[in-house]
């Protein structure tokens, strides 16, 4: 008996959100799987965001440089705009940013792949990584508990 109640107790304990893995896709065939390691070895941003009265400090790697590894240009012109940048969540939801959207050479707000808060892993319902677009109105195209990043051309 006193084994069951120790297992049912683990059972329902907390755990934290598993290591997980981001794949990425280019439209030649390329893909890429990168872990929080790697994510963690590539160059960083801090996005600091607001909400109510509560403010934190996101950090991650910019959407653009994930694209990159998988064949978008690193300085988009002409027809490159013609590219989107699909990001899909596990639950099935997706959001498209436009390549030129995540152009720093043509927009000051950025596009972020977050893998921590305020110095911390995400929360479980939230990560491991989770997209955060800088300056939009309201939070509809984050997206959370990411995936997949795939580089489409049109």
């Amino acid at each position: 008996m006193r084994l069951l109640l120790i297992l049912a107790a683990l059972a329902l304990a907390p755990v934290p959100a598993a290591a997980q893995s981001l794949l990425l896709k280019g439209p030649d065939g390329r893909t890429a799987t990168l872990n929080a390691a790697d994510l963690k070895a590539m160059p960083r941003v801090t996005l600091v965001l607001t909400v109510g009265a509560s403010r934190y400090e996101y950090q991650g790697v910019l959407l653009k440089d994930l694209a990159v590894r998988v064949g978008a240009p690193d300085q988009p012109h002409g027809p490159d705009f013609a590219q989107t940048v699909l990001v899909k969540a596990g639950d099935g939801y997706r959001v498209a940013f436009g390549l030129g959207e995540l152009d720093k050479t043509l927009r000051t707000n950025r596009v972020i792949l977050a893998d921590t808060v305020d110095g911390g892993p995400l929360e479980a319902n939230d990560g491991p990584f989770k997209v955060f677009a800088e300056g939009d109105m309201r939070p509809a195209r984050g997206v959370r508990q990411v995936t997949e990043i795939e580089l489409v051309r049109h």
